[in-house]
């Protein structure tokens, strides 16, 4: 589909520049009088989180699931990709919208879209729509030039390895609900993606765990503790400095032989907020981290930790005798679901978090006997089929292209090698 079958006459927005970083938040203001039926469809560009009235509209995470977006100059030389594609979220927010004025909030820059050197498509951008019916008859509400904006609290980033949060800059107890926005700027129309439009019953990404944490061992000005087993997701903080105080916290999948995080399995994954006096609790928004072990610096302590990753249901299950098989299976799955985020199965969750189309399909036929992931991996086979050239033939080493190294035959059998494991199971 195209835009306008989607999104009816909805502009994508984004900021008259974009000095400094490519987080924003988008906010529109709407009236309806007596809701009966409301549909909402929203992308943010990269990750985005969606508020109507102060509240988040859902507990899905890394949204939009990654794909070929849009062409890129210049990216692959002297290749054509075959398809570019955007999977649009829809959700019904008739319980969310009240008689009267209401506020829709969006948060949005992080993830595959803005990330990157030449990988990378485009500047951070935001679209949506809200339509159905009231006291007054259809209504069908749009982005527009009307929507202001201004900078995120987030103003750092690096999709691998890092997020800084900065909660001096701005009220961000408000930012999201009914507060005052007149001193924002007014967004501007930011062109229209060169893309098809698809709705997908591939699962989002949720928090499927929750972990308490245990305190390991205390440093000259940090505490180390585990939350048991290697994960992805993140580390909650409950924050207690002063204002412009600087809390940092690091994570790894390992110690060393003194008992501190080792260095060489951080993978440089860590995040810092900048504290504005109020006690805060805290955590990752627009990225995940791989890790059991994680240090906090600063006056701040862990309330949990979060494991995300896509949401497939285990429809399997294994047990014996043998401690040893046990634990392969368990871990197994373990590790393949921290390899699915974002409608992609990863190399690995926090180096290259790549499609890899070698490591993808040598996994493939284990994913689908033990997890409930049949619309994971259809979604995968259109990424094969959208990286492979036009002219050529050449299937990418990933899917979706996002760079990274593999040779031609060996990864591209995927294009091959999937459909058929899919047909199988």
């Amino acid at each position: 589909m195209k835009q306008q079958e989607i999104f009816s006459s909805a502009k994508w927005l984004c900021p008259k520049d974009y000095a400094g970083n490519n987080f924003f938040v988008l906010k529109g203001r709407f009236s309806i009088n007596n809701p009966q039926k409301a549909t909402l469809r929203v992308l943010g560009l990269g990750f985005f989180h969606c508020y109507i009235n102060g509240v988040r509209v859902s507990d899905d995470w890394y949204l939009p699931l990654s794909s070929d977006y849009e062409p890129r100059k210049d990216y692959p030389v002297d290749e054509i990709i075959s398809g570019h594609r955007i999977y649009v979220p829809e959700y019904d927010v008739t319980d969310m919208l009240k008689d009267g004025e209401n506020v829709i909030a969006i948060h949005f820059g992080g993830g595959w879209y803005t990330f990157g050197n030449r990988q990378k498509f485009g500047d951070a951008k935001a679209i949506w729509r809200i339509f159905g019916n009231g006291a007054d008859g259809d209504f069908d509400i749009v982005s527009s030039e009307n929507d202001k904006i201004r900078p995120s609290f987030v103003k750092d980033y690096d999709f691998t390895e890092y997020e800084l949060h900065d909660y001096t800059c701005t009220d961000v107890d408000r930012l999201f609900s009914d507060s005052d926005d007149g001193a924002w700027e007014n967004a501007v129309s930011a062109p229209a993606l060169d893309t098809e439009y698809l709705f997908t019953d591939c699962p989002p990404d949720r928090v499927a765990e929750i972990l308490d944490v245990t305190k390991i061992k205390e440093g000259d000005g940090y505490t180390i503790y585990d939350c048991g087993k290697n994960i992805s997701g993140f580390p909650v903080i409950r924050i207690n400095g002063n204002a412009g105080e600087k809390i940092r916290v690091v994570c790894s999948e390992e110690l060393d032989a003194d008992g501190n995080l080792n260095e060489k399995f951080t993978q440089g994954q860590r995040i810092e907020f900048i504290c504005d006096g109020k006690q805060r609790t805290v955590h990752h928004l627009f990225t995940w981290f791989a890790f059991r072990y994680f240090a906090v610096y600063g006056n701040a302590e862990p309330e949990c930790v979060n494991v995300i990753h896509t949401d497939a249901k285990r429809n399997s299950s294994f047990n014996s005798d043998n401690e040893l098989l046990n634990w392969i299976h368990d871990t197994y799955v373990n590790t393949q679901l921290t390899n699915m985020h974002a409608g992609i199965p990863s190399d690995c969750p926090h180096i290259e978090r790549r499609g890899y189309t070698g490591d993808g399909q040598l996994c493939a036929e284990t994913g689908m006997l033990m997890l409930d992931s049949r619309e994971f991996y259809r979604k995968w086979l259109y990424d094969i089929a959208d990286c492979q050239c036009k002219n050529s033939g050449h299937v990418q080493h990933t899917a979706p292209l996002m760079g990274g190294g593999g040779g031609p035959s060996g990864w591209g059998g995927a294009i091959v090698e999937v459909p058929v494991q899919f047909y199988k199971y």
